[in-house]
């Protein structure tokens, strides 16, 4: 029974494709967001310029990475950058500043001081952790499971941070 096994296995190797024969577009479909879809009143707005190029970020502000992309935003030039908040679970205060993030009545401020890693000085309330909530589902939708991820206007999905994201996400 083993030596079948095997033998089926190493059958299915030698043809290429035949083990991980799939339907293409589900691979596409995964990296692309229909941008029409998300609910971009819900989130916070920053515009630089004209704003003419937008951009769709998911962001914990206690995410060394998601740190580092926003201050590389900070020094880019014409774009909209709408924010939806995720908390990740390994980021034990990041919920609590977040909705401290979203109370705030002024909230690009708030996400900076945040992002900085200083106090934010709001209280929390429940429209906060209500907006919270609708952020982590529109995340939870698009399918984010680590920060930074971006979403282009044209749908183009990309996570993580590092050269490459900075050369793409201004770009698609």
């Amino acid at each position: 029974m083993k030596t079948i096994l095997f033998a089926l296995m190493l059958a299915l190797l030698a043809v290429p494709g035949a083990l991980f024969a799939g339907d293409p577009p589900r691979h596409e479909e995964a990296n692309w967001v229909d941008v029409s879809k998300l609910p971009l009143k819900d989130a916070i707005t920053i515009r630089k310029g004209n704003g003419a190029k937008e951009l769709i970020m998911f962001t914990d502000v206690d995410c060394p990475f998601s740190r580092k992309a926003h201050e590389w935003l900070n020094s880019q030039t014409n774009y909209t950058l709408h924010i939806f908040l995720y908390p990740l679970n390994i980021h034990h205060h990041s919920h609590d500043k977040s909705v401290q993030v979203l109370c705030s009545k002024n909230r690009i401020a708030a996400l900076h001081t945040a992002l900085a890693g200083k106090e934010i000085g709001s209280e929390k309330c429940e429209a906060g952790e209500k907006m919270l909530a609708r952020h982590i589902a529109v995340a939870r939708k698009v399918g984010v499971h680590s920060t930074p991820v971006f979403v282009t206007d044209t749908g183009v999905k990309i996570s993580g941070w590092g050269k490459e994201t900075q050369a793409s996400i201004l770009k698609n």
